[in-house]
């Protein structure tokens, strides 16, 4: 099998998969739940990095911080991290993120933050 066939497999196996949960789940209502994002937000980081085929030493070494560091921030939810050690983390793993978009995101979503909170 050719490598453009094992991609087509893939993706059509990957779609098959997500139409199988949708048929499970209402996924819009989950992705709104807290424990749905809690469980995003404690690995996003870690998932990033392995996708970049770092360890946490290497990113440790990138940010001139210990392994222990690394292991933390990538545990800690997301929603309450600080955001230059998100983007410091970010960065550490090889993602070059535009400062200026991530503040329009996080102000466009600054509403619906608040009226979750409340």
């Amino acid at each position: 099998m050719s490598a453009h066939q094992e991609s087509a497999t893939s993706e059509q196996e990957t779609a098959e998969a997500d139409d199988f949960v949708e048929d499970l789940v209402d996924l819009d209502a989950a992705r709104r739940s807290p424990a749905y994002r809690a469980v995003l937000g404690r690995h996003l980081l870690a998932s990033l990095r392995l996708d970049a085929g770092l360890t946490q030493q290497e990113v440790a070494d990138r940010r001139g911080v210990s392994q222990g560091a690394v292991r933390q921030a990538e545990t800690r939810d997301i929603a309450k991290m600080q955001v230059g050690l998100l983007l410091e983390q970010m960065r550490a793993i090889g993602h070059d993120v535009d400062v200026e978009w991530f503040i329009e995101v996080l102000a466009a979503n600054a509403p619906a933050r608040a009226a979750q909170a409340n």
